[in-house]
């Protein structure tokens, strides 16, 4: 619940906080374009599939969660699509992608266990 609330809280701050940084940013790097709405598109997923992921009530779906907060992460990364940027994007991508791939092991081994798909606390 204290994840919940931190999420919560803290999400939809950091949403808002986007709005007035990017309007900030675009006048100061006017080569990006008009393309400020698009870094809500995948910002505004973020917290839900964040408080989503803590809540989560079985394995398979807390990887759903975790692969969209990988996609994205690697979008909001490689916003500016700048060689730098884009970069940093796939090297964040990879990582999770790593980890997500950790965890689907973990789900298959699990499998064959009574039981392994719910929580039981």
């Amino acid at each position: 619940m204290v994840m919940v609330l931190v999420i919560g809280i803290i999400g939809p701050l950091i949403c808002i906080h986007a709005l007035g940084y990017m309007r900030d940013y675009q006048r100061s790097n006017p080569q990006i374009g008009g393309r400020r709405h698009l870094v809500l598109l995948p910002a505004l997923p973020v917290p839900s599939g964040d408080v989503r992921l803590v809540v989560s009530n079985d394995l398979p779906m807390l990887h759903v969660f975790w692969e969209i907060t990988t996609l994205c992460s690697f979008l909001l990364i490689g916003y500016t699509r700048t060689k730098e940027t884009v970069g940093y994007a796939f090297n964040a991508l990879n990582m999770n992608l790593l980890g997500g791939l950790g965890f689907s092991v973990a789900i298959l081994l699990l499998a064959g266990q009574p039981g392994a798909w719910t929580w039981r606390g």
